[in-house]
């Protein structure tokens, strides 16, 4: 989901990836609800806003995708969000954020209901003139070692320009992202960062470092319970480096050592990461009962412009696995509109060969026109899958008309042929109308 509006990344082209997509999304709610008015009132209420003491600025987003089933059932799952920003309510410091999303099959008229969905609506405060700052609602913690979705609080306080304190507790949020919460006494999250940003340090620029803690559960079962070290910093002009440590207090400590470093030049982009991590596994999860071994993985990738964000070559390779380790590698060609490229997995894990591409052309100011095509042959003899194909494709438009500027429409065709599927063809309108000042 990007800007409201789904569609293929372009790196998706694992065949084992495509097959896990493709199963979920047969995996669809079988409720059906009217369109709930209450997005419409909330949208009404925000554009009155505008002309009010407040700042709002926001999107609503409506997304249609029909498809039909194994047993030839239509279907048409519709998806209507709002996403929302309030600024200068007590003062200019102080605002507030929610994204709110209903989602139902139309076409299965079960149980009356479809679902209503809360994925952020919290408060915050941030003044770069004062020390404080705070967050207090649902919303998406990513600092340090934590990870997810709090109901809770954050607060953050600069002790002077190189030090910075943040806490933070609450709830896990529901996997649902529905409007119930859970347990405070089953599924507690909290934890901790402190961040350092030296004024001079030698060889290196932009340095920062940071140790955080977090313990998190859910269902009275502990999801996370780490203490990490990383620290980032820029070389030159072009360099950036990124260096992380994350230990378990549990009896397996290592949990992530990675570095990874890119380079941006006039015509060169490197990226180079090397890195062993060590999945996590809850105790309630259906891999609980596996041993899980940690993984190595060395990645690269280099391009060269012959035209700079016109015409160029690039070259990308991997390893990774455990006691067995799988390699993939291959070129790619980069032209105006564009990119396709190949590449070859072999070793120990699975066997790929994909040939893929994607464009994307402006015809006029308002229209965009993109497409993207894979080809993938593969074979993994560890699960038994002998040598199969997939083919994927989707093309699609956006458009902009001049006489609605606060408007994008989408329309986007998708076609995938799989050992198990003949042909499974999607169609997928979208609207997002901006508002706000």
């Amino acid at each position: 989901m990007t800007q409201g509006f789904w569609f293929v990344d372009p790196k998706l082209v694992s065949a084992v990836r495509i097959r896990t997509t493709i199963r979920n999304w047969r995996a669809t709610p079988k409720s059906f609800a009217k369109p709930p008015c209450s997005i419409i009132c909330l949208v009404a209420l925000l554009s009155a806003g505008v002309a009010s003491a407040v700042s709002v600025r926001g999107s609503f987003i409506t997304l249609g995708k029909g498809y039909q089933d194994l047993e030839q059932n239509d279907h048409f799952i519709l998806a209507q969000g709002l996403r929302f920003h309030v600024q200068d309510l007590a003062s200019q410091s102080l605002s507030f954020h929610g994204y709110l999303q209903y989602y139902g099959d139309t076409s299965r008229d079960v149980s009356g209901s479809g679902t209503l969905r809360f994925y952020h609506g919290y408060f915050q405060y941030e003044d770069a003139a004062k020390p404080v700052s705070f967050r207090a609602g649902r919303f998406f913690l990513f600092r340090g070692v934590a990870l997810g979705v709090l109901d809770g609080g954050e607060l953050s306080y600069k002790l002077n320009r190189q030090w910075e304190v943040t806490g933070f507790g609450g709830v896990q949020g529901n996997l649902n992202r529905e409007w119930d919460f859970a347990n405070a006494d089953k599924s507690p999250s909290y934890g901790g960062e402190i961040r350092f940003r030296p004024e001079h340090a030698p060889y290196v620029r932009q340095l920062l470092l940071s140790l955080s803690y977090t313990h998190q559960e859910r269902m009275s079962q502990t999801v996370r319970e780490l203490v990490g070290l990383s620290f980032s910093f820029r070389v030159g002009s072009h360099w950036r480096a990124l260096n992380v440590v994350h230990l378990r207090l549990s009896a397996s400590p290592l949990r992530k050592v990675l570095t990874r470093w890119n380079y941006a030049g006039d015509r060169w982009q490197h990226n180079l990461e090397a890195g062993i991590i060590s999945p996590d596994v809850a105790a309630y999860s259906w891999f609980g009962d596996f041993a899980v071994a940690p993984i190595l993985r060395l990645r690269g990738t280099a391009e060269y412009d012959f035209v700079p964000h016109l015409w160029g070559v690039g070259l990308s390779a991997l390893v990774f696995g455990n006691n067995k380790l799988g390699f993939r590698g291959g070129p790619m060609l980069v032209f105006p509109y564009g990119r396709v490229g190949y590449h070859h997995s072999w070793g120990d894990q699975s066997h790929q060969n994909v040939l893929w591409g994607y464009a994307k052309v402006r015809p006029v100011a308002y229209v965009d026109l993109y497409g993207y095509a894979a080809q993938i042959e593969y074979q993994w003899d560890a699960f038994d899958v002998s040598s199969q194909e997939t083919t994927m494709y989707n093309v699609g438009t956006a458009i902009r008309p001049p006489f609605l500027k606060t408007t994008e429409w989408r329309a986007e065709w998708q076609n995938y042929k799989t050992p198990q599927l003949s042909a499974d063809r999607r169609f997928i309108l979208g609207f997002q109308w901006n508002f706000g000042n």
